[in-house]
């Protein structure tokens, strides 16, 4: 099946490589405009990330103030994109080879996300509603 067409030029999308599911959750996240990976090291923290990358974006739009995780061990900054940008690594590129998922965010209604998550070990896409959703596909595949 491989990455979609339309994953494959979007900007929002991001690569998660969970390392540790067992007593944690731990991993490293990478995305478009930066090479090196992030690290998260529980769900509050991955979540944080990802927002971060959203709102350094700034697509998909809040439609409501920034929501805020309790247990972020590192503070959020914005990423500072410049205009006119472009994303520097493919998005097939953003798991490095190795088994993860490529997240999409579509939406950001009512203070969750919404999107599409590619599992590249099971080669499906699923389709998630809520921070709840994304955490369940991201723990149980």
């Amino acid at each position: 099946m491989a990455i979609s067409a339309r994953m494959g030029r979007a900007a929002n999308c991001i690569g998660i490589i969970v390392d540790k599911r067992v007593d944690g959750f731990s991993g490293r996240i990478t995305h478009r405009f930066q090479k090196d990976p992030v690290l998260f090291t529980d769900l509050p923290e991955l979540f944080c990330r990802i927002i971060e990358v959203l709102d350094g974006l700034n697509y998909p739009a809040r439609k409501i103030n920034k929501r805020q995780f309790k247990g972020c061990k590192v503070p959020a900054k914005k990423i500072k994109l410049k205009q006119g940008m472009k994303p520097s690594i493919p998005v097939k590129d953003l798991l490095g080879g190795e088994e993860g998922f490529v997240v999409m965010v579509v939406g950001r209604d009512n203070s969750t996300m919404q999107g599409i998550v590619y599992d590249s070990a099971l080669d499906k896409d699923f389709k998630f509603n809520g921070d709840v959703e994304l955490y369940r596909i991201l723990y149980e595949n």
